[in-house]
């Protein structure tokens, strides 16, 4: 597949993912969220990420957000980034799925 056509797969499930607090079940976001940390367990990143950029020390939003910042003189930290983009977010998002669902 085409680095493109990943990249544009790959956007349109983080939005998927990152909107489903407000359309999909809390448990349902959980589930997901435990299957994302699957991924990253047994491959040690996102699958997408790998195929797109072979390499599992990216994450998609933190290569995107840097390429942002970089106009403006300002740098990420790319294990930090990864941190709270693999580890961090995912249980917020399931924690706002629920706040808002009940």
């Amino acid at each position: 597949m085409k680095k493109n056509k990943i990249a544009a797969i790959h956007a349109a499930i983080i939005v998927i993912a990152y909107s489903s607090p407000f359309w999909l079940d809390w448990r349902v976001v959980a589930v997901g969220v435990g299957l994302y940390w699957l991924q990253i367990l047994i491959f040690k990143s996102c699958v997408l990420t790998i195929a797109e950029f072979n390499s599992t020390d990216v994450t998609f939003v933190g290569h995107y957000l840097q390429r942002a910042l970089d106009r403006f003189g300002i740098q990420l930290n790319q294990r930090i980034t990864k941190l709270f983009l693999n580890w961090g977010l995912p249980p917020i998002l399931v924690v706002a799925a629920y706040l808002i669902q009940t």
